[in-house]
């Protein structure tokens, strides 16, 4: 992401509906695939990073919350990246029209 807003922050809610964010950090239980919050990013640029070290059959929810008052999600460049070990499986980037401080 770029320099403001200062403070987005990641959530991921598993099939399960398991979550880890900022203020909920692990999850180790089976049905959570054992979640950590790794990286709270505050001051810009992130990244915010969310480790699950046993992948899950089904469909996760993943989403932005703008904490911080100044910028906009929109222009934030913010990007959400899924990574494995072999790489980048899945890239998505902010939409560039809408309002909210929420990204779906």
């Amino acid at each position: 992401g770029g320099e403001q807003p200062q403070d987005l922050d990641l959530y991921l809610v598993t099939p399960s509906t398991s979550t880890v964010c900022f203020d909920a950090r692990e999850d180790f239980s089976h049905d959570a695939g054992f979640m950590r919050y790794e990286t709270d990013a505050r001051l810009g640029y992130g990244p915010e990073v969310i480790v699950l070290k046993k992948p899950l059959l089904g469909v996760f929810h993943c989403f932005v919350h703008q904490y911080s008052a100044e910028g906009s999600l929109l222009q934030s460049k913010a990007q959400i990246q899924v990574v494995s070990h072999s790489g980048v499986l899945f890239t998505a980037s902010v939409p560039l029209q809408g309002e909210g401080d929420y990204w779906d």
